[in-house]
């Protein structure tokens, strides 16, 4: 299970990041400009289930809008292990 995603949409001259981490019932997202230190936010949801339906339910809505996955190389070794 993935834990932690970091995406990009660039277009129409619009640079934005968005990035996501799970840890247990805590659910922290970071977005802003690239190039910027960007805002964050943390929520402590009542289940662990419910934080990981949150993460993937934003991390879908990211796609949908055009925000591309950028998978660091030590990310796609591990995940090639797997």
């Amino acid at each position: 299970m993935k834990d932690h995603v970091y995406m990009e949409f660039s277009q129409a001259g619009t640079n934005k990041f968005w990035e996501a981490t799970l840890d247990g019932r805590k659910f922290k997202v970071h977005w802003g400009k690239i190039g910027t230190k960007g805002q964050s936010q943390t929520r402590t949801f009542r289940t662990e289930e419910e934080a990981l339906r949150k993460f993937e339910t934003m991390a879908r809505s990211k796609v949908r809008k055009g925000y591309v996955e950028i998978v660091e190389e030590s990310d796609a070794d591990e995940d090639e292990e797997e």
